[in-house]
């Protein structure tokens, strides 16, 4: 399980960074744009590549990732 208390890996840090600039990417992207598309399927392909990917994008989908 994912934890906001739990001491961060350097890869844990890097990837929330990444998760948090794609998340403010596609909040601003145009509804139903390429780069709309784009940034979900990046998002996808972390959620999908591994498990603290999958953790860190469940964490994402609950709200908490602008908290990280």
């Amino acid at each position: 399980m994912y934890s906001l208390d739990i001491p961060k890996t350097d890869e844990e840090i890097e990837l929330e960074e990444i998760v948090r600039q794609l998340a403010d990417r596609l909040e601003a992207a145009r509804e139903g744009s390429a780069a709309q598309k784009m940034i979900q399927r990046q998002l996808d392909g972390i959620r999908r590549g591994s498990e603290l990917g999958g953790l860190l994008m469940e964490e994402y989908d609950n709200g908490g990732i602008n908290h990280l």
